[in-house]
């Protein structure tokens, strides 16, 4: 009768542990679910931020660049014609003055 009970109480035991088991296991995968697709969404969320975000710095560069498009190829011709004349060697910064200079005081 005490083997018996004894029985009784070890199998009531593994019956609760393996019961922990189950519910753990299964705790398990749908904590893992989640997390995978928390990940994806906030992935989705960060790339379609940088999307908005280039076609705004995209949109803005465009529209900046046909506002001066015009100034920018006129300095482009003063460069190149600085550049016939003078040594390719020169520093940056001696352009740069040349034609500045040339620009704002005619000369």
């Amino acid at each position: 009768m005490i083997h018996l009970k004894q029985l009784k109480t070890s199998s009531f035991i593994f019956t609760i542990i393996i019961f922990f088991l189950i519910i753990d296991a299964i705790g398990y995968k749908i904590l893992y679910n989640n997390t995978i697709s928390s990940h994806e969404k906030e992935t989705k969320i960060l790339f379609y931020e940088i999307q908005n975000e280039t076609t705004k710095l995209l949109t803005n560069l465009s529209y900046n660049y046909e506002l001066q498009k015009d100034n920018l190829h006129q300095k482009h011709q003063e460069v190149l014609t600085y550049l016939r004349t003078h040594s390719y060697d020169d520093p940056l910064d001696n352009i740069y003055d040349s034609i500045n200079n040339q620009g704002v005081g005619g000369g």
